[in-house]
């Protein structure tokens, strides 16, 4: 296809593109699909513990207006 296109195809061996391969990887994730889907968790997680807290806070002042009557 790239030749067709009229580019310059240089055929390379593997090996010497290695180090250029490593040197291209970021340590840790890089993969930007993983960085969102990290994210979507850890904001799910959140919704979730801030619900829980809610209504453990509505239990709590339930309580405490029955207590006191």
């Amino acid at each position: 296809m790239l030749v067709t296109a009229g580019q310059n195809v240089v055929p390379v061996p593997p090996k010497l593109m290695a180090r250029a391969r490593s040197s291209a990887r970021t340590r840790g994730k890089s993969d930007p699909i993983e960085d969102l889907a990290e994210r979507t968790r850890t904001i799910n997680r959140l919704h979730w513990q801030l619900q829980d807290l809610t209504a453990l806070r509505a239990q709590v002042a339930s309580y405490d207006a029955g207590s006191t009557s």
